[in-house]
C-alpha cells in the first residue's frame, strides 16, 4: 500500500494544476449552460407571447425546453467527468485542452454505460431492501468501471464486468485499502475541526484534494492487479437486480400512497407533510 500511496501522490503532484484548471473550466461551461438555457428560456416565452399564448404550443415549448435541458446536463456533466479523470490517469497530455479532446468522442458511450449501470444499480439497491450484502459486494467490484471503459472496454455493462472480474481474488485487498484511506481522512478531518472551526477552508480543501488523490490511488491499484483470464457476464446477478426491480413494482403498488407517506413522516420527523388515506 505504501508504494501505491508513493505513486498516487506523485501523480497528484503532476497532474493536480492541470485538474483544478479542468474543474475552473467545467464551472465555467456549467455558468455558460445555464445561461443558454435562460437565453433559450426567454426565446421560448417570447414566441409563446408572439403566437397568442396558445395552450398546445406551450405544452410543446415546455416539453422541447425540458429535453434541451436534460440532454445538455447530461452531456455536459459526462464530458467534464471524464476529462477530470482522463487528467489524472493519462500519463502524456499536450495541453489544457488535451483531456477534453481525448474523452469527447466517449460521451456518449458513457452516457449509455453509465444510464445501465444505474439501472442495474437500482435493481440490486431495491433487492438491498432485504439483504445489505448486494449493495456492499458491487460497491468494490464496481470501483474501476471507469477505468476499463477508459482502456476500451466497452459495450454494455462491459466496464462494470471487467471491473469485477479485476478484483476478483482481490476483494478485501481492495476494501481494507480503501477502507484506511477514508478513515485518515475522516480522523484528520475531524482533528482540523476540533482545534479551531476556523479552520473549515483547510478541511474544505482537504476533502478537494483527497478527490484527485483516490483517482489517481484506484488507477494505481487498478493497474497494479493482475488482467483477469475471462469476463464473463453475471447472469445470476443481472437476474438478481430484475428481481430487486420487480420487488420495487409489487411493494410499490401493494403499499397504497398514503402509507408511503406515514413512513416517509416516521422516518423523517422533521418532514412536515399531509399525508392522503
Amino acid at each position: 500500500m505504501e508504494k501505491l500511496i508513493k505513486l498516487s501522490l506523485a501523480r497528484l503532484k503532476k497532474t493536480l494544476l492541470r485538474y483544478f484548471l479542468v474543474y475552473v473550466l467545467g464551472v465555467l461551461a456549467t455558468l455558460a449552460m445555464f445561461l443558454v438555457l435562460g437565453l433559450v428560456a426567454g426565446l421560448f416565452y417570447g414566441l409563446f407571447l408572439l403566437l397568442g399564448k396558445n395552450l398546445i404550443l406551450a405544452t410543446i415549448l415546455i416539453i422541447v425546453y425540458v429535453l434541451i435541458a436534460i440532454i445538455s446536463a447530461i452531456y455536459l456533466s459526462s464530458w467534464l467527468s471524464l476529462a477530470q479523470i482522463s487528467t489524472i490517469t493519462s500519463d502524456e497530455v499536450k495541453d489544457l485542452t488535451d483531456s477534453f479532446k481525448k474523452t469527447r468522442g466517449l460521451v456518449w458511450p458513457y452516457v449509455g454505460f453509465f444510464m445501465l449501470s444505474c439501472l442495474f444499480g437500482l435493481g440490486i439497491f431495491y433487492l438491498n431492501i432485504l439483504l445489505f450484502i448486494p449493495l456492499f459486494l458491487w460497491s468494490i467490484w464496481g470501483a474501476f468501471s471507469i477505468f476499463a471503459f477508459l482502456d476500451n472496454h466497452r459495450g454494455g455493462l462491459t466496464p462494470l464486468w471487467y471491473s469485477k472480474a479485476k478484483i476478483k481474488g482481490h476483494f478485501w485487498k481492495v476494501f481494507l485499502y480503501y477502507a484506511v484511506l477514508y478513515f485518515a481522512l475522516i480522523i484528520l478531518s475531524s482533528l482540523v475541526m476540533q482545534v479551531d472551526s476556523q479552520y473549515s477552508f483547510v478541511n474544505s480543501l482537504l476533502w478537494f484534494l483527497f478527490m484527485p488523490f483516490m483517482i489517481g490511488f484506484s488507477y494505481e491499484l487498478y493497474r497494479s492487479l493482475p488482467e483477469p483470464e475471462t469476463v464473463t457476464k453475471p447472469k445470476i446477478w443481472i437476474g438478481l437486480a430484475i428481481l430487486g426491480w420487480l420487488l420495487y413494482i409489487v411493494l410499490l403498488k401493494q403499499i397504497p400512497l398514503g402509507n408511503w407517506c406515514n413512513i416517509v413522516k416516521h422516518k423523517i420527523p422533521a418532514v412536515n407533510i399531509q399525508c392522503r388515506k
